[in-house]
């Protein structure tokens, strides 16, 4: 496998120096592993997707589009490395996952680049954000994830056990908890079944950020 998940502390450390650094050297170091795990036409398609991924002008708070770049990476490049066996499509839903929320892509352009699994997943995998808090909009949410394409399931879990380390920069303490509830009562049991040897992790990890709390970047 690519990836290997060192200590939380280790891992936090990583993605605090990204933001510092502004993603730097985070393409190279994602195309030196895409290399590694495939070869032939699945290269050449998962390379069509990153130079989509590339020149798009995402729109997050408090990020440019290059430190923002930096979180589909690792998390494609943590699909790589953490889930067998691997599909060239987990690793395009990684790359893309965010692209209708923040990039402004149109569900049609997918469609036509990637296909409609992928387009489908993405599509499922965006959230509402004015009703990311509403506890029936989320259940339906998690249900039709659930109910979908085995990739999508997977990225869901790694984007969030990616976004776990950096949570203490929130320094919202009832958006903490309720994200940490999220991640126990929905991503934790779909983790269970499609990446059951993430799960120890991601207990320890969700304690350890409910203890940790807010802290800064600087």
């Amino acid at each position: 496998m690519a990836y290997k998940l060192n200590s939380i502390q280790y891992e936090r450390n990583l993605r605090l120096e990204a933001l510092k650094s502004n993603g730097k050297g985070a393409r190279a170091h994602f195309l030196d592993v895409l290399s590694q795990a495939f070869k032939g036409g699945d290269f050449e398609k998962i390379i069509e997707a990153y130079n989509f991924a590339t020149t798009i002008d995402y729109d997050h708070v408090g990020l440019s589009s290059d430190a923002y770049l930096v979180h589909p990476l690792r998390v494609s490049e943590m699909v790589i490395g953490l889930s067998q066996p691997l599909e060239v499509d987990y690793v395009i839903i990684a790359l893309l996952h965010n692209v209708l929320e923040v990039g402004g892509v149109d569900i049609a352009v997918l469609q036509d680049k990637f296909g409609i699994s992928v387009s489908d997943s993405i599509k499922t995998l965006t959230v509402v954000r004015e009703l990311q808090w509403d506890e029936k909009y989320k259940q339906e949410y998690y249900e039709r994830i659930n109910s979908g394409y085995e990739g999508m399931k997977i990225v869901k879990v790694i984007d969030k056990l990616d976004n776990m380390f950096m949570l203490g920069l929130n320094p919202n303490e009832q958006v903490r908890e309720k994200y940490l509830h999220e991640i126990n009562t929905h991503v934790i049991p779909i983790a269970k079944k499609v990446l059951p040897h993430l799960v120890e992790y991601l207990d320890v990890l969700s304690e350890d950020a409910k203890q940790i709390g807010y802290f800064s970047n600087n």
